[in-house]
Formats: C-alpha cells, structure tokens, sequence
C-alpha cells in the first residue's frame, strides 16, 4: 500500500515538472484565383520613334479605365477612342512630346520623337532663285562671283562676340553661282553695336548637289573696316547632313586671323568664335527659306537640321 502511494506521488511530481512544447499554428494566407493570375500595368512601349507617315499604336497593358492625352498636339495627335487601352496616334510634324496613360491614379508615360523624312527642294529652290534672283556679284576665295540671288527684308537677329551677344539686324541672300553647275549659294550680313563700337558680320557657304559644304567663309569687321576675325575653308568639304540645330560638326578651316580669334584658335583653324557665327548664319538662312519658301535647310541637303 505504502509503495503503491509512493509510485503515485513520484508520478505526479515527474507529470508537475514536464515541459510540454506546442508548435505554434501559423495562419496561411488564402491566395485567391484573382490575386495569382493578376498582372502588372505596363507599357507596350515606353519610347516611340515615328519615321514615316502613318498610325501607329500603343497600349497599356493589364489596366482598366484608361484615358490617353498627348502633350504637344502640334507634334502628334491621337485617332479614334481616347479612354482605351490601345491608343492610335499620328504625326503632325517633326518634334517631340510625351503621350501619356491614365489608369486610376497612376499616369505612364511614353516619349514620342518625331522625325518625318523630307522632301528635297534643292532643284527647287535652284530654279526659284534663277527664275526670281538678280544678278549680284560675291567674293568666293577672294574671286568675284556672278550669281543670280534673291535676299530676305531686314530682319533682327542676335551675333556672337568676344563670348557674348549683341542685338544685330542684316539680310539673308541665296544664289545661284553662274560658274558652279548644280551648287546653291548662301550668305548672311549682319550688323550691330557693341561696347567697343560698330561690328559688320558676313558668313558665305556654298552647297551642292550631293550634299556637301564646299566653300565657307565667315567675316567680322570694326566700323573703320578693319579685320576682327576672317575664318575660311576651300580644301575640307563638310557633308551637310552632320547639322542639326543645336551642333555644328568639327571644322578645319584653312585659315584664321583676326582680334575676335584667340591664339590657340589661330594656331589650330577649329575655333568656337567661329563656329557660333557659323551657327547664327545657318539658323537666319532656314527662318528665311521656311518663312518665304515654305521648306528649310532640311530640305536642301541638311537632312538633320530640323
């Protein structure tokens, strides 16, 4: 009896001290059909480069209530439904915007680059000029030129000097010269005030038929005539297609003088003095064409000038 209370006890006393361990239960989440097959919203495109002249599409995929807008309707335009999530645009002219998805409150954007091919007018502009220019006579490495021309009113522009720029106003001429068969020609004259006095700026190129620069000049004198900077290349032809509005290509020019050159400049005929002038001439030359012919320099070889 005594050992049978004994074995109780000490059973009791061992069940008092065990330590029993549950495993936690941990709640799984419930992954619905819905959640598993969901997908990301997301462009068909996040980029969009137009080259030619025709629809073109986009969508968001995966989105519900979407709504399209474009940002400059000067450049693209959007065909048909706007509030679906395929959206057809078409260009409107060269240039660049951003088409935008709203879905929600999230927006997603795509950069549109539009840069339409050109139709080339050199053969016209060469019959235009024949057909309405005078005769007028230009210094083309130091040779008098006979050329029919045609020139724009007086117009106001800005020119480059010593690092700054001055209000300046001049005229754009376009010719035709009699002895180079298939070659347009094209000048500026401009003139303004500076600190220092009266500055007389002339940049002169001439363009053939395959594209190519053959000839350019670029002149700046003082009011008493004397040479601030003449810059000059006959013997490195620059293919035109290189311009673009806001890059002029590298030039090695045959020659470089004058106040407004630093030494360096002079000392390696590839001066920014220059290519700044270089850049005024070509700008005032396409405003001039677009304003009165109706098409630029694009349109006359310099592909990429647009």
């Amino acid at each position: 009896m005594k050992n049978a209370v004994m074995k109780r006890v000490a059973a009791a006393a061992v069940a008092a001290t065990m330590v029993f361990t549950v495993a936690p239960v941990i709640a799984t989440p419930q992954v619905t059909a819905e959640a598993a097959t969901k997908k990301a919203v997301k462009l068909s495109a996040k980029s969009l480069k137009i080259t030619e002249n025709k629809n073109y599409k986009v969508t968001l995929k995966n989105a519900k209530k979407v709504t399209w807008s474009v940002a400059d309707k000067k450049v693209l335009a959007i065909k048909g439904a706007k509030n679906k999530n395929t959206v057809t645009v078409t260009p409107v002219a060269d240039g660049s915007t951003k088409l935008t998805a709203k879905a929600g409150k999230k927006k997603y954007t795509v950069k549109v680059t539009v840069a339409l091919p050109v139709e080339n007018h050199f053969d016209d502009l060469k019959a235009a000029i024949e057909t309405k220019g005078t005769d007028q006579t230009f210094k083309v490495a130091g040779q008098d030129i006979t050329a029919k021309a045609i020139a724009s009113p007086e117009q106001s522009f800005t020119l480059p000097v010593m690092g700054s720029e001055i209000p300046a106003s001049g005229t754009v001429t376009v010719a035709v010269p009699a002895v180079l068969p298939d070659t347009i020609a094209a000048g500026i004259t401009g003139k303004g005030t500076t600190l220092v006095g009266d500055v007389s700026v002339t940049g002169f190129l001439t363009l053939n038929k395959n594209k190519q620069i053959q000839y350019i000049e670029i002149k700046a004198t003082d009011a008493k005539g004397d040479d601030l900077l003449t810059a000059t290349d006959t013997t490195h032809p620059v293919d035109a297609t290189t311009f673009t509005k806001t890059s002029v290509p590298k030039i090695t020019f045959d020659s470089v003088t004058g106040a407004l050159a630093s030494e360096a400049e002079q000392a390696t005929s590839d001066t920014s003095t220059t290519t700044k002038y270089l850049e005024t001439a070509l700008s005032q030359l396409d405003t001039y064409m677009k304003t009165s012919l109706g098409y630029g320099l694009a349109s006359i070889g310099f592909d990429n000038y647009r």
